[in-house]
């Protein structure tokens, strides 16, 4: 998710970011849908600029940033529980359980 993260980052603002960074923004930005309200979450994040190459600062949300690049993952971890290649016993706990990826966020299909 951080490779991700630090690709979507690069292609949508020419920003150069690191491992560390990447991984804040997985951790305060992060979600696999829009929470109820109007208030956005934001994070200053800094990088260097890869078209002048000088540090640069930028303000990103939580709908602009994170989310985007993470929908790939989630849908791929969404699709496994789907898929018949598990044994039953495999399939029956994520349907009883959900399933919890790293991070802390939770979600299960009914």
């Amino acid at each position: 998710m951080d490779e991700a993260i630090m690709a979507y980052i690069k292609r949508r603002y020419n920003l150069m970011i690191g491992d560390a960074t990447s991984e804040q923004i997985k951790i305060d930005l992060g979600s696999a849908y829009s929470p109820d309200g109007p208030e956005k979450r934001t994070m200053d994040i800094k990088g260097r600029d890869l078209i002048s190459g000088i540090p640069k600062t930028i303000t990103i949300n939580e709908d602009e940033s994170a989310r985007p690049c993470l929908s790939r993952s989630i849908s791929s971890s969404i699709r496994f529980g789907r898929i018949g290649e598990h044994t039953p016993e495999l399939a029956a706990d994520i349907v009883d359980r959900g399933i919890v990826l790293a991070g802390g966020a939770r979600f299960s299909e009914a």
